[in-house]
């Protein structure tokens, strides 16, 4: 039986092989241990052949929902734009600031 792989694998019984999403596991000149599909089946490494669709890939960075309304949290704020937002809310800072300082001031704000 033929199986999909779900999750980007090297398989260490295989000779340290590269199987992809989406690749058919195993190889057709390769032979498994019902012991070893049992374990990758376990894993939610493969799937059966034909039981499910093969789940997309699992994206690699999740997204704020703030930097979804494409919104910066404040942590990666330039200094320049701490001080816009800032001064745009009316809050008064030391002109030698530190980014740190910034930061702290403008989650302030934030939480309001």
């Amino acid at each position: 039986m033929a199986y999909i792989v779900t999750k980007n694998i090297i398989d260490t019984k295989d000779n340290n092989r590269f199987y992809e999403v989406g690749d058919l596991y195993p190889r057709p000149d390769f032979t498994v241990s019902g012991v070893r599909i049992a374990e990758l089946v376990g894993k939610g490494v493969i799937i059966a052949e034909g039981k499910a669709e093969a789940p997309a890939p699992a994206p690699t960075e999740e997204v704020a929902p703030a930097e979804e309304a494409g919104e910066k949290p404040v942590e990666k704020l330039k200094v320049a734009e701490l001080k816009e937002l800032l001064e745009k809310s009316g809050v008064e800072y030391e002109a030698d600031a530190k980014k740190a300082d910034l930061v702290a001031l403008a989650q302030t704000i934030e939480g309001e």
